[in-house]
């Protein structure tokens, strides 16, 4: 019974595509996922059937007032991906990866990685003692930031100061493969740091107090160190709650070797602060 709520309460990565394809539109997709959608219109229409509506209605709006259809023309790195008959994409997803060419290659990848399977999700969380996921970090990073939970913004955070060149990699083929999809600074903003995203938003209204953090550094080593190495133990989500209790996102404060630090030891420790704490957990359950 568990399993089977586990799985309605988790979306599949084809579902969340879908999802905000639908909801905000192409341009909210990044490269990937607009070249897998091409795709999965191709061998899923049926899951389409409120685009074709959608360019239906536009047509007709435009012949209304005397205008030609209108051209949708596809960004040059997506355009390939319609030369393929609906037979030949469940060919390449059915065979095994020596089999294909290397072309069928780069699809085969983009099906998996953008798969339909519940299952797989479910299977996942029970890799380990932790749910630990080796592929939990590359996903998270190759994922739009804006559908991010709270906890893989407040991951992210951590992983651009731990892994800094991984993070300017993705920028720059953002950069390089989307040239006629939007400009290098949209590319960009979507790898900002964490932080950056923050000021943008502003600090809060000068009359609201800011809350105080009881578990600021300085005093949670002496004063709760034992409490929140027992909450780490005990729980992931308890000791996430404690490190964060502001209920704003998490956003790391540490340098790479205080991070590798953390990253090196065992086990919590009673000395560590808040940040520490915090870092431990998402390195637990990312790295």
């Amino acid at each position: 019974a568990s399993l089977k709520g586990l799985v309605t309460s988790m979306m599949t990565p084809a579902e969340e595509v879908r999802r905000r394809h639908r909801t905000e539109g192409w341009n909210a997709l990044m490269l990937p996922e607009q070249q897998w959608s091409v795709l999965d219109r191709i061998r899923s229409p049926e899951k389409y059937d409120w685009l074709d509506d959608q360019e239906k209605t536009e047509d007709l709006d435009r012949e209304r007032k005397g205008l030609k259809p209108l051209k949708r023309k596809l960004p040059r790195a997506v355009r390939a991906m319609q030369g393929y008959a609906r037979g030949e994409l469940e060919r390449v997803a059915s065979v095994t990866f020596d089999k294909l060419t290397r072309q069928e290659r780069g699809i085969w990848k983009l099906m998996k990685r953008f798969h339909n399977d519940p299952q797989l999700l479910v299977d996942r969380t029970k890799l380990g003692p932790e749910g630990f996921d080796p592929e939990r970090a590359p996903r998270v990073r190759f994922k739009h930031p804006k559908s991010w939970t709270k906890e893989e913004r407040e991951w992210a955070s951590l992983d651009k100061i731990l892994n800094p060149e991984l993070w300017r990699g993705l920028k720059l083929r953002q950069q390089e493969t989307s040239d006629d999809h939007e400009t290098a600074e949209m590319a960009a903003s979507y790898l900002r740091p964490a932080d950056e995203v923050a000021d943008a938003e502003g600090p809060p209204p000068s009359s609201v107090p800011m809350p105080k953090n009881p578990f600021s550094k300085g005093g949670l080593g002496s004063m709760f160190g034992g409490v929140v190495k027992a909450a780490l133990s005990h729980s992931v989500e308890d000791a996430a709650a404690l490190a964060t209790e502001g209920g704003g996102d998490w956003i790391c404060d540490l340098d790479r070797d205080q991070i590798m630090e953390v990253w090196a030891a065992k086990h919590p420790q009673a000395s560590w602060d808040a940040a520490k704490c915090k870092a431990h957990v998402l390195l637990t359950r990312y790295n």
